[in-house]
């Protein structure tokens, strides 16, 4: 099969490159491929070809470069604004006629941008775990072998010499004999 006559072809090249104009402009706003197919209505392959494409790349570094020129006059902007921001700041917080609050936020507004902030999000990590008497007892045994931990007399397990360990690697850390602490009575 070859291709379509012109005529026969289910697409008008003026819609084909306002979509794929549209797919770029997209991609530039920082949306991913996934995305830009379902907002668009085509699929992620058609998203790759534009994207890859060698007319693609070209047109996305001349987007990319535009944005990040906006970018840079808006950051120029914020730096002219910066000190007049920060003398309004000022007066908020010295001005006891303004409310507690407004000096408040105003003064935590510094205390950010300063890096003073308080944290936003505490990540933690928790392993759960359940252990039998019998896994604690070999815990403990095992620790007393390898010299990180001293026997301790318990109700339950009165204290009791233990002989010198082997010196092989599953009696000691690191492969390293240590001798019992304790002496015979």
């Amino acid at each position: 099969m070859g291709r379509m006559a012109f005529a026969e072809r289910p697409y008008e090249p003026q819609q084909l490159h306002e979509l794929h104009q549209e797919i770029l402009r997209q991609l530039v706003l920082g949306l991913k491929p996934k995305e830009v197919s379902q907002n668009l209505g085509v699929t992620t392959q058609v998203v790759s070809y534009v994207r890859h494409g060698r007319l693609g790349r070209e047109r996305l570094a001349e987007l990319g470069g535009r944005r990040d020129s906006d970018v840079a006059v808006v950051a120029d902007r914020i730096k002219e604004l910066a000190p007049h921001a920060l003398d309004t700041i000022e007066e908020v917080m010295g001005d006891n006629g303004t409310s507690a609050n407004a000096r408040i936020r105003a003064a935590t507004d510094v205390l950010d941008r300063a890096g003073f902030a308080a944290p936003k999000r505490v990540q933690a990590e928790i392993l759960h775990g359940h252990f039998s008497a019998e896994d604690l007892a070999e815990m403990r045994q095992r620790a007393v072998d390898a010299g990180i931990m001293t026997p301790v007399a318990t109700a339950e397990s009165p204290l009791v010499p233990t002989a010198a360990p082997q010196a092989d690697a599953d009696s000691s850390l690191c492969g390293v004999a240590t001798e019992s602490p304790m002496e015979s009575p």
